[in-house]
């Protein structure tokens, strides 16, 4: 089968979602990527094949240069600056992706949630689809607080008027992008959806988490699986790490993730925080042309890049941005956190981190090195951080993971039916 793929441009959404069709692909299926031109050499890297859209918006270099941007900024202006940049996204891939549907003979759709043109796209070809997350789940439920936020569960009549609220808010700044998704079905004689459907699959939608790490949820649609978290170490780049320069000290892991890695005073803070510390710390700026001073306090060791999977085996504690795989991959190795969330669903990741009890939390606009030194002290003495992670550590291994995901993905576009989760 030809199978599509509509996903952003982000590594923390092509990298799950590659890893995802790179199973579909050893299992005899071709897979293309109908993503901007920037996007080619993360594809490639997976062994897949890439075809440019929204090239009018984002000729090559200019995707580049926008996340590069969106590195730079924290908070409100953060999303904002998404909002924008996803509608663009959005208007390009609904004008070009059909045609490219067409003329490729792709024959079912993989779309990530956040692709709100997705359906849309599938439906006026006639092809089945699936939905994989892989941030927080969007799905709207009274109960459980919206993913851009860090308001913990309560199931309370406040709390519930206050989710409510900010579901609200979120729908008043994702308003221009329905209206774009909405024009186009318009045009192409498809029926109105609601707000909640614009990215499902009525066959089947993965969840890159554990159940246990969600809060707990009462009206999900009956098609979603919690398959846990996608991750391929076969494709990761080869990045050096002189490893005999751990000492056997406790080992901290510290990174900000690949896009928020332009706000050089956290990393900064980070090495202040952790100086005094029984700990050898290791701090990975997530880019080459980072200007950092040279003698950070603690003598840390750092770099550009890591070889983030081996160094978090390693690790006591990783300090985060809360980018979801990053967590994940800290939680499948049973490794606790210390959280740092700038912007976007990092929040509401942090936030599920203080509710499972695997790590502690610190809003980025609170970040300063006396409130950073007893969290990271805590979560490296504490042995019930790590139990915690641990017990999702299992949790993940129960899921399935990228195998389980490729089973259900490929019953549901090839039988083009509906695939339950085994109960």
């Amino acid at each position: 089968m030809h199978i599509g793929v509509l996903c952003p441009f982000g590594t923390g959404h092509i990298n799950p979602m590659a890893t995802l069709c790179r199973a579909l692909a050893a299992r005899g299926h071709r897979v293309t990527f109908l993503v901007p031109a920037d996007g080619e050499e993360k594809v490639r890297r997976f062994g897949l094949e890439h075809h440019p859209v929204a090239r009018q918006e984002f000729p090559p270099g200019a995707m580049i240069s926008a996340y590069e941007h969106l590195g730079t900024l924290s908070g409100r202006a953060a999303r904002r600056y998404t909002a924008g940049m996803y509608l663009r996204v959005i208007s390009g891939v609904l004008r070009d992706a059909p045609a490219a549907v067409a003329s490729l003979g792709i024959e079912g759709l993989i779309i990530d949630q956040t692709m709100l043109q997705g359906r849309s796209i599938a439906e006026k070809a006639g092809i089945p689809f699936v939905t994989l997350c892989a941030a927080l789940l969007f799905n709207e439920e009274a109960d459980v607080p919206p993913p851009f936020t860090g308001w913990r569960y309560q199931p309370s009549l406040p709390a519930r008027w206050r989710n409510r609220l900010g579901y609200a808010v979120i729908r008043k700044m994702l308003r221009p992008i329905v209206r774009e998704v909405a024009r186009h079905r318009d045009a192409w004689g498809l029926p109105e959806l609601e707000f909640q459907e614009m990215s499902a699959s009525p066959l089947a939608q993965l969840c890159q988490a554990p159940r246990e790490f969600d809060y707990p949820r009462r009206e999900l649609p009956r098609t979603m699986h919690y398959v846990g978290p996608l991750h391929d170490l076969c494709v990761r780049p080869d990045v050096p790490f002189d490893f005999s320069r751990l000492d056997g000290r406790p080992l901290v892991y510290a990174s900000m993730g690949s896009l928020q890695n332009k706000i050089t005073h956290a990393f900064e803070t980070i090495a202040k925080a952790t100086a005094g510390l029984d700990a050898q710390v290791v701090l990975s700026f997530g880019s080459a042309d980072a200007h950092l001073p040279r003698d950070l306090p603690g003598s840390p060791i750092t770099v550009p890049y890591a070889p983030q999977l081996d160094l978090i085996e390693r690790a006591s504690v990783v300090i985060t941005h809360a980018g979801m795989n990053t967590v994940m991959e800290s939680l499948a190795c049973g490794v606790p956190m210390v959280a740092i969330p700038v912007t976007n669903d990092q929040p509401g990741v942090a936030a599920r981190i203080s509710w499972t009890r695997t790590g502690e939390v610190l809003p980025f606009g609170k970040l300063c090195e006396d409130r950073l030194r007893p969290l990271v002290r805590r979560v490296l003495e504490d042995g019930t951080y790590r139990e915690n992670a641990r017990r999702m550590q299992r949790a993940i291994q129960a899921g399935g993971g990228v195998s389980r995901a490729a089973d259900i993905a490929e019953q549901a576009l090839t039988e083009n039916r509906v695939v339950l989760p085994e109960v």
